[in-house]
């Protein structure tokens, strides 16, 4: 995107913080000698949030080649390579310039490098210092907000008809300026790990949102619908505002010891339905699990199931059938347990024969598994922590999956175990949440 919504996107950040927040900040004017020339070489801000909206254009400044990053190595990847702008594919290659797709764990890795370095440079109250971290992170972030360094470029080509006159998608939908907003922070995480985690959770769910858009801001360029792109590139730039406010506040409270703990109650545990599954195996009829939903007959109906008191709705769940499984990306030392329970559905009765066998089990893996199996077989390091046979008539049965140390969990359902014979019946799986140690 362009420098000038960089700076205001950082502007608005520093603007949602609260006065108590920005106090112990306590950041000067004036840009400090320490600073990278592409900094310093910028004109005196005329105060704080100013110069917080210069730092969000770190990146730009900077430049995106290798050369102009070794002038500062302390700025580069520790393979020693630029930082990507945004989404990075699966080699840490700008998503924009790739023939690959944006990947999730890529984003992990930068935060994993650069958000422990802020968060010492306040413990340490080197504050300028942490506010030059701070600028880079937020760039990467609010990179990540915009559609066209969310996708390879090519894409829009590839999908595209061309007419008569020749489009530069990444440079129109660069230049979408959407009236944004402050937003309020709020407490990422006790932990760096999960300040990680929640963020990269918070981007994967910003990439659902961005493919969901993404032909309807094709056909918005081509139509030169101004106002049809604001609209569509509007809500992850106002996520990148939150997330670079609460990266602000969150990075603050570790840094300085002062999570607070009407803050940190909020964190007790993180519900799955909050979040975009990382992938999804597409199961019976092809279809995958919906959140708050089953799909009868192509249709989306709500969750039913009996836990001992009749029929009940449960809008706080997912609905799922056979050969169908999602996984999330955790980060090690977060949570120790999964729980929720699951069942069948108490309503929707199909394909529920007294002979099946469907087999729901949670697996985990202390690594990053990207295997992919039609019959649900995730290797020899996937571990399964929770097993139950789905059964017809059976009450639903809670679950308690110790999960620490993983770095992969699964949710999955499996039929046919024993035989050819496939069941594809209605799953409900009931407000499944990440859990810490009590």
């Amino acid at each position: 995107m362009p420098g000038e919504m960089h700076k205001v996107m950082g502007e608005l950040s520093w603007k949602s913080l609260s006065k108590e927040d920005q106090d112990l900040w306590d950041l000067s004017t004036a840009i400090p000698d320490e600073a990278p020339e592409f900094i310093r070489n910028l004109p005196q801000p005329k105060n704080v949030m100013e110069k917080t909206g210069y730092y969000s254009l770190f990146l730009d400044l900077m430049g995106w080649r290798k050369c102009n990053f070794l002038k500062t190595p302390e700025y580069m990847l520790s393979d020693e390579r630029p930082v990507p702008h945004g989404y990075a594919d699966c080699d840490m290659n700008m998503c924009m310039t790739s023939e690959h797709c944006a990947d999730a764990e890529s984003t992990r890795r930068i935060l994993r490098q650069f958000v422990p370095r802020l968060v010492a440079s306040i413990h340490s109250h080197r504050m300028e210092e942490a506010a030059l971290w701070g600028g880079l992170l937020a760039h990467f972030i609010q990179d990540g907000s915009a559609l066209g360094h969310i996708f390879p470029n090519a894409m829009f080509y590839d999908f595209s008809t061309e007419g008569k006159n020749h489009l530069h998608y990444h440079s129109l939908i660069d230049g979408c300026e959407p009236e944004l907003e402050t937003e309020q922070p709020a407490l990422l995480g006790e932990s760096e790990s999960e300040l990680i985690f929640r963020l990269g959770m918070i981007s994967e769910k910003n990439l659902v949102t961005a493919k969901r858009s993404f032909f309807s801001m094709l056909e918005a360029c081509r139509a030169g619908d101004r106002k049809t792109m604001n609209k569509l590139a509007r809500p992850l730039m106002q996520s990148a505002v939150f997330q670079v406010a609460s990266l602000f506040h969150s990075t603050l409270a570790l840094g300085l010891n002062r999570v607070k703990k009407e803050e940190a109650e909020k964190l007790k545990s993180f519900r799955l339905v909050e979040a975009e599954g990382h992938y999804h195996h597409p199961g019976g009829k092809y279809g995958h699990i919906m959140k708050g939903h089953n799909v009868v007959k192509g249709k989306k109906v709500a969750l039913y199931i009996d836990c001992g008191n009749g029929n009940e709705r449960r809008v706080e769940g997912f609905g799922m059938t056979s050969f169908v499984s999602v996984r999330y990306l955790l980060e090690p030392g977060v949570f120790d347990r999964l729980e929720g329970a699951v069942g069948l559905s108490s309503r929707y009765r199909h394909d529920q024969t007294p002979d099946m066998e469907v087999e729901f089990f949670i697996g985990v893996d202390k690594r990053y598994n990207r295997r992919v199996s039609g019959e649900l077989d995730y290797g020899p390091g996937m571990k399964k922590v929770f097993s139950t046979a789905l059964k017809a008539g059976n009450p639903p049965r809670a679950f308690s999956a110790v999960v620490t140390g993983a770095k992969t969990v699964f949710l999955c359902a499996v039929s046919g175990l024993k035989s050819e014979k496939y069941n594809y019946p209605h799953i409900v799986v009931v407000d499944p949440r990440l859990g810490k140690k009590r």
